[in-house]
């Protein structure tokens, strides 16, 4: 392939990653508007990623079908699959800002890996196991985001993304429960506690995200997009402690916008 059909290519599959981000995590993709505009493809590719990958357990019906799936992405992401992973486009574009900005590939073997928890039949164990599958994930996301946003240079976020992540998780178990639905995200000794266990969820997620921006003060300020997540998340936090409604419905998308944008204008 010559350079201006790789180019071109390479155009396409970022385009792609931006329609899958703004349909399948709009508020990712709002954040990435914050962002300087030569580095947005870059953060809807992440996005895209994260779309496409955090669905894989809704979309198996089989555990060993959905470790196949994670599978092919980690070797497609560590150059095993080049042609596979060529045909792509979220793949493609992710492979390609990994190595513009030095992505450690690592911490993304380990997101794949921790994502076997979500195609598999067990549930949370506990409120430690999901904290821990949160920084994993949602906090490898963050940390990911930063790099790119300070473009490939370190960026010393791991202790706030970790904090993050963690919120992000326990949220997540928070919502899905609430939202009326079956969720293996919720731990069982929270379960059992009925509304005081939920309450005492909805304090560590808090606690997470309060430490999480107590860090972020210190760190340049052209990383706050990636942390964005934190602004929706406490926004739906905070309505479920003032309603405890069942079925929980999240707030209306002018809402989330409103409190990304607050959010992001004092970072």
């Amino acid at each position: 392939m010559s350079p201006a059909a790789a180019e071109t290519a390479l155009t396409r599959n970022y385009a792609e990653c931006d329609r899958i981000a703004r349909a399948g995590d709009h508020d990712r993709w709002l954040a990435a508007l914050f962002a300087p505009e030569r580095l947005r493809p870059h953060l809807h590719a992440i996005a895209a990623f994260a779309c496409e990958t955090g669905r894989i357990g809704e979309r198996v019906r089989e555990p060993l079908a959905g470790e196949i799936r994670l599978a092919w992405w980690r070797e497609a992401l560590m150059g095993l699959r080049p042609a596979e992973a060529a045909g792509n486009p979220v793949a493609a574009a992710l492979i390609d800002t990994i190595a513009r900005f030095a992505l450690p590939i690592a911490d993304v073997v380990d997101l794949l890996e921790a994502l076997t928890f979500d195609v598999n039949r067990q549930d949370m164990a506990s409120v430690a196991e999901l904290e821990t599958y949160g920084r994993a994930t949602a906090g490898a996301l963050i940390a990911m985001a930063a790099r790119v946003l300070a473009e490939g240079r370190e960026t010393n976020v791991a202790q706030a993304s970790d904090e993050a992540g963690a919120g992000l998780a326990l949220t997540r178990a928070l919502l899905e429960f609430a939202g009326g639905g079956e969720t293996k995200f919720l731990p069982r000794p929270v379960r059992e506690r009925g509304r005081d266990g939920l309450v005492e969820l909805v304090d560590a997620a808090t606690a997470r995200f309060e430490a999480a921006e107590a860090r972020l003060t210190s760190l340049p300020g052209e990383v706050a997009p990636a942390f964005a997540p934190l602004a929706t998340a406490r926004l739906e936090l905070r309505r479920w402690r003032r309603s405890g409604a069942h079925p929980f419905r999240a707030a209306a998308s002018w809402r989330r916008q409103w409190a990304l944008w607050i959010w992001l204008r004092r970072r």
